[in-house]
């Protein structure tokens, strides 16, 4: 305050943040104290409550009076406007404008304290946030085409990206896991501008945005498997969106799956089910999205080699239980598609023609999304995965010719309700690709070819 040219009070001063039952902290509460202060010293017109009163205030301040940046100004300004409160402006730092811009609030942008007082005692203007109209940059997520052989977990990872279906994959070392994980972007539409604006406020809320521009691509998160439960879902002392929630909207690569920890892979059951995460502490709890596509890859076992053709395993029957036995029964019955992928062979890596685009993919993937976008339009589904028990009824209709497949699965095989309806599921988005207006008996005979791993219980282990 001094810094700007004011002289501070000199007196006892209480700052009162009200409710009191409600936790404060961040440093964008620095600019309506400072304004709160110089009103009551009488430094701002009396003429000036009426529009006080119908503004909103977001900064924080540095020593010399000018205003830095602040996270979360996007959920901020969007939450004013969803409220329908009285206030009809805000006031935000130069550095967030287009960032509050993007709400369609009226957001004005200043560059000190000193600016804003002269613009509420009527001796100066503030500048209109303005939109950029551009959007995060595109990058160089590889194509599908640098994926020799593999057509099988191709094939399950497209339908993957067409139903929004979670995967699992399974295979030796230089199978291709990782390098079909990493491309999988690249099959993937790009966000719808609302589907922006919510990746946008959970990277403003996490202080991750490292432009002005809105986030339009789809987000790739791939933690290392030493992460910890709150850097996982969510939480801490001071709550923050995990990597389950900064992959909103987009893909959750997890390689190494079975090197997590037990309690961080069983923390996923609530997203896998839910699509959020409930972070609860004594006075709140916080509700945190969790849209996204989960991707595990895993070996076989600790050596890598468990049923490798050429190689021999190193590994005991019991360390290969042990390994695999941290994928539990229940978030294997949440993840849709399980693929096990073989070692490519020399003939195939050396004689295959040039492999599918995946440019070519993504536009039969973008056009089984707008099939789902219209046929769940006016309900809060988007996608085949996220289909209620009553939606299944209505749009996933058993044939009579599948009954006895499905019966065979669920009684011989040990295949759960959850399978079952993964499976239904799986069918759907198979029968949307085929462009099909009724579940086949092969598109539920393909769907159970994407549930190997529940066949035995224990991740389908024969010796």
């Amino acid at each position: 305050i001094r810094n700007s040219g004011f002289d501070f009070p000199v007196k006892k001063i209480t700052v009162n943040l009200a409710p009191a039952e409600i936790k404060k902290a961040g440093t964008h509460f620095d600019l309506p104290i400072a304004l709160g202060i110089l009103c009551a010293a009488g430094k701002i017109n009396k003429n000036a409550a009426e529009k006080i009163k119908k503004t909103a205030f977001i900064g924080e301040l540095a020593l010399d009076g000018s205003l830095r940046p602040v996270s979360g100004v996007l959920p901020m300004t969007m939450a004013l406007k969803n409220k329908n409160s009285k206030v009809k402006n805000i006031i935000v730092p130069s550095a967030n404008s287009e960032e509050a811009a993007a709400a369609k609030i009226n957001a004005l942008k200043a560059n000190s304290i000193k600016n804003i007082v002269d613009y509420l005692n009527g001796e100066g203007e503030l500048e209109l946030c303005q939109k950029s109209e551009e959007i995060e940059e595109i990058q160089d997520r590889g194509d599908f085409s640098e994926v020799k052989s593999q057509a099988f977990a191709k094939r399950a990872l497209e339908i993957a990206a067409a139903g929004f279906h979670n995967v699992i994959m399974v295979g030796p070392p230089g199978s291709g896991k990782s390098m079909l994980s990493k491309r999988f972007p690249s099959i993937l539409p790009s966000l719808s501008y609302e589907e922006c604006l919510e990746v946008t406020k959970i990277y403003s809320i996490s202080g991750l945005i490292k432009s002005s521009k809105l986030i339009s691509l789809r987000p790739f998160r791939d933690p290392h498997h030493t992460i910890s439960n709150a850097a996982l879902i969510g939480g801490g002392s001071n709550p923050r969106p995990g990597e389950a929630s900064l992959a909103h909207y987009g893909v959750l690569f997890l390689d190494e799956f079975s090197e997590f920890s037990r309690a961080a892979i069983e923390s996923l059951r609530e997203p896998l089910e839910s699509k959020e995460i409930t972070v609860a502490r004594v006075k709140e709890s916080i509700v945190y999205p969790a849209k996204f596509i989960l991707i595990a890859a895993m070996n076989p076992c600790p050596c890598g080699y468990f049923s490798h053709p050429t190689k021999d395993c190193s590994c005991t029957p019991t360390q290969v239980h042990k390994y695999r036995s941290k994928i539990s029964g229940p978030i294997l019955d949440r993840i849709d598609l399980h693929i096990q992928l073989s070692p490519i062979k020399y003939e195939e890596w050396a004689s295959l023609p040039a492999a599918e685009k995946s440019s070519d993919i993504k536009e039969r993937v973008s056009a089984v999304l707008d099939i789902q976008k219209k046929r769940f339009n006016g309900s809060k589904t988007s996608a085949n995965s996220f289909m209620s028990i009553s939606e299944m009824k209505k749009y996933c209709k058993i044939p009579q010719s599948a009954d006895s497949i499905l019966e065979i699965a669920m009684d011989k095989f040990g295949f759960s309700a959850r399978s079952l309806d993964k499976i239904l599921k799986v069918s759907r988005t198979i029968a949307d690709l085929e462009k099909s207006e009724d579940l086949k008996k092969e598109h539920i005979m393909e769907a159970v070819q994407y549930r190997i791993l529940d066949k035995t219980g224990d991740m389908a282990l024969k010796y």
